[in-house]
């Protein structure tokens, strides 16, 4: 099930002195709140620090990375209609060192922050599909930070015993 190794496993690539080493710890933390019989408030808050590196006989990388995200979610659903609305937050911060192996490595931090508000709306117009009509608005700090307003159309056609012949 992972494939044909003599495919996947380019042995040019392959270093017998080369190491990587991974290590990440995260935390999450949701809450739902039903607000009324057709409304819930949903909150999740995810943290995550990890660290990784590589050492061959010539170059030398590590990296570090910390990131948080806060999302906070209304549901209203009735029988032929749901709306999904929010708004999501995250950083995460960066350090990259990097060099070859007897030299004093170069060090670049970088960092990213995203705002996100959004509504997304699915109507069900018969039990075997969904049209969803939306659209977020994205603000993103980065390096070449932008603010992107992104609308959303799309059709879910599920498929039924009526619609599928089998031969």
């Amino acid at each position: 099930d992972k494939g044909d190794p003599t495919i996947l496993f380019d042995r040019s690539q392959y270093s017998p002195f080369a190491r990587l080493a991974e290590s990440a710890d995260s935390a999450r933390l949701g809450a739902k709140q039903q607000l009324a019989r057709d409304h819930v408030l949903l909150g999740s808050l995810i943290a995550q620090d990890s660290t990784a590196g590589r050492v061959t006989d010539v170059v030398r990388f590590d990296t570090e990375l910390h990131s948080r995200g806060l999302e906070l979610q209304h549901i209203y659903s009735r029988t032929f209609v749901s709306v999904q609305s929010g708004i999501s937050a995250s950083t995460v911060d960066e350090r990259n060192e990097f060099g070859l192996t007897a030299q004093p490595t170069t060090t670049e931090n970088l960092w990213h922050r995203q705002l996100s508000l959004y509504s997304y709306a699915h109507f069900n117009p018969t039990a075997a599909l969904t049209v969803t009509a939306g659209v977020s608005l994205d603000k993103l700090d980065t390096i070449r930070g932008s603010e992107e307003l992104n609308p959303k159309l799309g059709l879910i056609w599920k498929r039924t015993p009526r619609s599928t012949r089998s031969r």
